[in-house]
């Protein structure tokens, strides 16, 4: 799997793809969250999680416990969290007309989440973080110091924040401070420098230099 592959809306995962270097990140109950498999481990590339235990040991001398919250998701991990943002968004919608709550439905639910097969967890080089502090699991990152620290030192070890605030048109995502992607370092560098801010960005730049 390339470093800078491409994988969004328009660019999609076969549903069999399966990175070949997949390790286990620790021992915890996959996310901390009770409605996914409890005996699912965090999973990612063995070369993403080398890099990660760097940016970790550097965080912690920084006083900042970071911890990768979810990994590797394959397609039909990626299936039951859709099906359960979709039906949450279902039957939360206030109209009789069932064509509408579908369509609906699916718009919000594909800002929320990636379709099934379109997700960059799949390519076992994207992960969500979260941090511990005295032992509690705290999950809700933006504006933390944590996150600062995130955004300022990530690059050094390869990894950029994958959906910034202010790029949702062109991601097809909504700002998630909470999603990193290993890219490899020196081209994380150009990320922070503000040559490129999405790998949306950085492919069509480099099909237009071809």
């Amino acid at each position: 799997m390339d470093d800078l592959v491409l994988v969004n809306n328009e660019h999609p995962l076969s549903r069999w793809f399966v990175p070949d270097d997949l390790v286990i990140v620790d021992e915890n109950e996959n996310n901390f969250h009770d409605y996914l498999d409890p005996n699912m481990k965090p999973m990612i590339s063995e070369r993403v999680l080398i890099n990660f235990l760097k940016l970790q040991k550097q965080a912690l001398e920084n006083g900042y416990n970071i911890i990768i919250d979810s990994g590797y998701r394959s397609y039909e991990y990626q299936s039951v969290i859709w099906d359960l943002i979709y039906n949450q968004y279902f039957e939360s919608l206030d109209t009789k007309d069932d064509i509408k709550k579908t369509k609906e439905a699916f718009e919000l639910t594909s800002k929320r989440v990636a379709i099934p097969g379109r997700s960059e967890h799949q390519t076992g080089l994207a992960f969500d973080i979260a941090c511990l502090r005295d032992g509690s699991f705290v999950e809700k990152i933006d504006g933390t110091n944590e996150s600062n620290w995130m955004i300022e030192n990530a690059y050094k070890y390869g990894f950029i924040l994958r959906y910034p605030k202010g790029k949702e048109k062109i991601t097809g995502f909504m700002y998630e401070p909470w999603h990193y992607r290993y890219v490899g370092y020196p081209n994380s560098l150009d990320f922070y420098n503000g040559k490129y801010k999405t790998l949306e960005e950085y492919h069509k730049e480099r099909k237009l230099t071809l």
